[in-house]
């Protein structure tokens, strides 16, 4: 992208911009494919019968994701949050 935008410009500000693009897309990508893992770790929690204190560790790690993703906060809201609630509580 970088190579393209300077062949193009010829000029730093240009290229800046691509980088500065780069950082915000990967980060994006790296969250939702975190979002995606934790989703699966949790609907595989909910199938299991004893999960000897799974659904805990991946309830805390939701709280990091959902904290920090809006995706994240969406699917926790729709779905991921009944799944993970201990029944004892409300």
């Amino acid at each position: 992208m970088m190579l393209a935008a300077l062949s193009e410009y010829k000029d730093w500000r240009h290229a800046e911009g691509v980088d500065e693009y780069a950082k915000r897309l990967a980060a994006r990508i790296l969250f939702d494919s975190l979002t995606a893992a934790a989703s699966a770790c949790a609907l595989m929690s909910e199938a299991l019968v004893n999960t000897y204190g799974a659904k805990i560790e991946v309830r805390d790690y939701w709280k990091q994701l959902y904290s920090r993703s809006f995706p994240a906060k969406a699917l926790w809201k729709l779905y991921i949050e009944k799944a993970l609630t201990p029944p004892w509580l409300p």
